[in-house]
């Protein structure tokens, strides 16, 4: 009986499926939109800040490495000491700080990515504001229905769409 539904469930998902590709039910793909695209990693790259907002974000990120760096050694430094001691209470004592630094060490681990993350959102904040602010002017100017960035590789290549990427330098001041 089980198999019979998924039976017929698989018929008729087949049968929808098929029957839009030889136009027995009418499917309205949005075609008409007119879409454009535009490496905004590249665009970055391209305006003058850039350097130097990538610099203090390297700045921020070795701050969290030297402090990840110090826990790390300590944790290797008490590691040491266990293997010297000879004493059972002493030896659960450390065991009990080398359970502490660890786990600091992994708190702090996510705490310095949380932390890098919003640094570099508000480093860069006002460059992507540019590059939306030109994105939406094209759009206006141009009749694009949607722009979007192709430096994000969660996004397969559209068919049809448009590099503006040049087009949105331009409009940036970027052109060279």
């Amino acid at each position: 009986m089980n198999f019979n539904f998924k039976l017929r469930a698989t018929l008729i998902l087949m049968l929808i499926l098929t029957s839009s590709l030889v136009g027995l039910i009418p499917c309205q793909a949005q075609t008409n939109k007119k879409i454009g695209f535009a490496d905004f990693g590249k665009l970055k790259h391209l305006m003058p800040e850039y350097d130097s907002l990538v610099a203090l974000s390297a700045e921020y990120e070795s701050l969290f490495e030297k402090e990840l760096y110090a826990l790390t050694n300590m944790i290797q430094e008490k590691s040491k000491q266990l293997d010297t001691i000879i004493g059972q209470s002493e030896k659960d004592k450390l065991i009990v700080q080398l359970q502490d630094l660890t786990s600091m060490l992994n708190s702090y681990r996510i705490t310095a990515k949380i932390e890098l993350s919003k640094t570099d959102h508000d480093l860069f904040i006002e460059v992507n504001q540019r590059i939306a602010d030109a994105c939406e002017r094209i759009k206006d100017k141009d009749d694009f229905d949607y722009i979007y960035d192709s430096s994000l590789k969660a996004i397969p290549p559209m068919i049809g769409a448009e590099d503006l990427t040049e087009v949105i330098a331009k409009e940036l001041g970027l052109d060279k």
